[in-house]
């Protein structure tokens, strides 16, 4: 009785929706199956030396993989003890300090988008330092021979002298340490806060040293002269500054920071140095890059006061 006559090329709005659909679910299942190919982040925590012996007063070298350029967090249990940062090769190495005598389970944990991946238990053994023990004097019964008395001279006995006590290190303390022999503040052990008002915890570090000024060029340049080092920038023949962002710049590097033909000054702050660059430097002076919760411990009260009261000798030293 009625009949459609409308083209068969057309198709109503009603259709469209359909196929519209239709391609949307098509491109969300291969993108799932993209996914589905990628492989899983993994962290992976080895000692560095299976045959070495772990003595709590040796620190304990670990080695492991990681996603590359992570920040890797060592906890024993759930004790945080240490952290470091993967390379770019996802390789990274650490040492612990802090770790008494007994059984321990040591977990690498990283967090890659949001989401947090552990490696699998380590379990470790570290023992007490061995105690060097005197030898017994096997005694020698006396001979029966007949000995005429003499006049001995009884000497006064000893006053003993106490020892004198070993001074401690005050927080904010100053010394000349490694081989660029450059100040730097001690930072005394113990608890503080760490984390921001979202994720504050209470973390423990033992005691380390910082240095008290930034890295100057004239310390840079010794460390280039003995090592014959060539930062990032000058490999690639560019480096990054900030201009209302960081912005990729041509023909800059730590020895011209503003181009070809500027200069630097030898006691002014290195810059245009990589994450690759500071860690090099750092292994040639014995030292090491800090980790976010020793970078963010002086900042923290009671220990900002004795640390800022350390670098207003800057301007004054």
């Amino acid at each position: 009785m009625f009949r459609n006559n409308r083209p068969r090329y057309w198709v109503g709005w009603y259709d469209r929706w359909h196929l519209l659909l239709v391609v949307l679910l098509v491109l969300l299942l291969c993108w799932l199956a993209y996914q589905a190919t990628l492989p899983a982040p993994r962290v992976s925590l080895a000692l560095a030396d299976p045959t070495a012996s772990l003595v709590s007063t040796k620190p304990i070298e670990l080695i492991g993989t990681a996603p590359a350029n992570t920040l890797v967090r060592v906890y024993d249990g759930e004790k945080l003890v240490g952290e470091t940062r993967a390379a770019s090769d996802g390789t990274f190495k650490i040492a612990l300090t802090n770790l008494v005598p007994g059984a321990h389970t040591l977990r690498g944990v990283v967090e890659v988008n949001g989401t947090r991946v552990e490696s699998p238990a380590l379990q470790v053994n570290i023992s007490a330092p061995t105690v060097a023990i005197a030898p017994t004097a096997t005694p020698v019964p006396p001979t029966a021979t007949a000995v005429p008395p003499t006049a001995t001279r009884v000497p006064p006995t000893a006053t003993p002298v106490p020892p004198t006590p070993v001074p401690t290190l005050a927080a904010g303390a100053v010394q000349r340490r490694g081989k660029d022999n450059a100040e730097m503040v001690y930072i005394p052990a113990g608890e503080f806060t760490f984390g921001d008002a979202a994720s504050a915890r209470t973390i423990y570090l033992d005691a380390f040293w910082m240095d008290k000024y930034e890295v100057t060029n004239a310390q840079f340049q010794q460390f280039v002269d003995a090592t014959g080092y060539k930062t990032d920038a000058e490999k690639h023949g560019w480096g990054f500054e900030y201009r209302d962002g960081w912005q990729r710049v041509e023909g800059i590097s730590w020895r011209a920071p503003r181009g070809a033909g500027s200069a630097t000054q030898a006691n002014l702050p290195v810059v245009v140095v990589s994450w690759n660059d500071a860690n090099a430097y750092c292994a040639w002076a014995g030292k090491r890059l800090p980790s976010e919760a020793e970078w963010e411990k002086p900042r923290v009260a009671p220990m900002r006061a004795s640390f800022l009261g350390a670098m207003r000798g800057m301007a004054r030293g």
